[in-house]
């Protein structure tokens, strides 16, 4: 395994072609079982069911994206980096990256040969030497990756879903509203939701006016990481004082637990492994077995008070946060309600008896979604 200077597993790398493809292979097939199992596991046809699939959809098509960027690049291009730690997806910067191409884009593009050339040109080279032209693939593939650049399709660092208008009175309109991130710090993709109302006296935001436009602002500079959620409730609320947040919801994709990346830990690794990698690295039977993580926290308004300053004497409607204090988890997270989920080989729960439950809380209170070699779901408890 190669890594970042320092040896920082947060920006390790693997260890050559195939063992990209392998992971690259993963990551889709990780995505596509949370997009079964979040189907399995809310049927009702909420809201959250309805936008946490497209997230997905676009996580998928940008992993896509990064095998195209990666797969054929020149030998001396540094190659993508993975988040060893607790996450086991790509670091952070690998989108921000892609964010600095999209900006690039037309500029390069005009630099580069049209497609029919390329492949012209690789397939001479290969009738000629009876070997594929490394150069003309890396330009073909790089090529092929900027033409499938969209936006509009890519998980990126801040990913804007829908804005939606709920209900409407004399005081109030009620929204719901989504959007995902790519957390810098843990290096895991987020998805949240929140229910909020908006003073009646204001531009309604769905006509998308400058009202709007400040209320995208702050989503983006608030919601762009992944702090405690209580505290990015309270972020938002006190940025907007038309904007009163009802319940904010946060959904964490990961660690991300897998045999390759379980391989490419540094050596002498200090950290004590966690108890669901300790398990498929003693349980595992397939080299492309997984653990998957996931954890849902909520926060939701208690109630209202009224705040006054010299610079607001007339005050300020600030939002009440229900923390649940007697939960120290819920207390250290500034969380209503916290709920786990793991997904992992139905064959690899059979291994987790009473004593593994009895000395792991962390397993203990996790709902656990068991996928088989097909594929098929299956929800415990």
């Amino acid at each position: 395994m190669e890594s970042a200077p320092g040896a920082n597993p947060n920006f390790a790398t693997l260890g050559g072609r195939d063992e990209y493809r392998r992971y690259f292979d993963l990551l889709s097939t990780v995505i596509q079982r949370l997009r079964a199992c979040y189907r399995a596991q809310d049927q009702g046809g909420t809201y959250e069911a309805g936008v946490v699939p497209g997230f997905m959809e676009k996580l998928l098509a940008t992993i896509g994206l990064l095998r195209v960027k990666y797969t054929y690049a020149p030998a001396d291009t540094r190659p993508l980096w993975i988040d060893l730690t607790e996450s086991g997806f790509p670091n952070a910067m690998e989108l921000s990256h892609m964010q600095q191409d999209l900006a690039r884009r037309k500029e390069r593009l005009l630099e580069l040969a049209v497609p029919i050339a390329l492949k012209r040109a690789v397939l001479d080279g290969l009738l000629q030497n009876l070997t594929d032209p490394p150069g003309l693939l890396a330009q073909l593939s790089e090529r092929t990756y900027l033409d499938l650049l969209d936006e509009t399709k890519l998980f990126l660092p801040f990913v804007l879903g829908d804005l939606t208008l709920r209900t409407t009175d004399a005081k109030f309109r009620s929204y719901v509203v989504s959007w995902a991130c790519y957390d810098f710090e843990t290096n895991r993709p987020y998805v949240h939701v929140m229910t909020f109302d908006q003073d009646a006296g204001e531009e309604p935001l769905h006509v998308q006016g400058p009202g709007y436009t400040r209320f995208l602002e702050v989503l983006r500079a608030e919601g762009s990481r992944a702090p405690d959620v209580g505290i990015l409730a309270l972020a938002i609320d006190d940025a907007l004082d038309p904007i009163h947040p009802k319940i904010l919801k946060r959904l964490c994709i990961g660690p991300l637990y897998t045999p390759l990346l379980l391989a490419q830990r540094p050596a002498g690794d200090a950290d004590a492994p966690s108890l669901f990698a300790t398990l498929l690295q003693q349980h595992g039977r397939r080299p492309d077995d997984f653990v998957l993580q996931l954890c849902d926290e909520i926060v939701f308004s208690k109630a209202q008070q009224v705040s006054r300053s010299l610079l607001s004497p007339r005050g300020k409607v600030r939002e009440i946060f229900a923390i649940t204090e007697t939960d120290p988890e819920c207390y250290a997270r500034r969380a209503s309600v916290v709920h786990h989920n793991v997904v992992l080989p139905h064959d690899l729960l059979q291994h987790v008896g009473p004593a593994i439950l009895a000395a792991a809380p962390v397993l203990r209170r996790c709902r656990k979604i068991t996928y088989d070699e097909a594929g098929a779901m299956v929800i415990h408890g």
